[in-house]
């Protein structure tokens, strides 16, 4: 394949806490508050208390969404 400078190059977003719910949530609020980026901070905070939510409505549900995640 020739290097076309008009095609960008595939990169992975992919981290070990993708996917695992409340971790992954707690790992970008981190990251946020260390970039002093509000927006990062509150978007994770939103997902992390829809998380909880689901976590405390469906427990074993939650459980093995992460496990076959991971």
């Amino acid at each position: 394949m020739s290097d076309n400078p008009l095609v960008a190059r595939s990169q992975s977003s992919t981290t070990w806490s993708t996917g695992l719910g409340l971790v992954e949530d707690a790992r970008q609020i981190s990251d946020g508050i260390q970039n002093n980026s509000w927006v990062d901070t509150t978007l994770a905070g939103a997902g992390g208390s829809l998380d909880a939510l689901a976590v405390a409505v469906d427990p074993l549900g939650s459980l093995f969404a992460w496990v076959s995640a991971g």
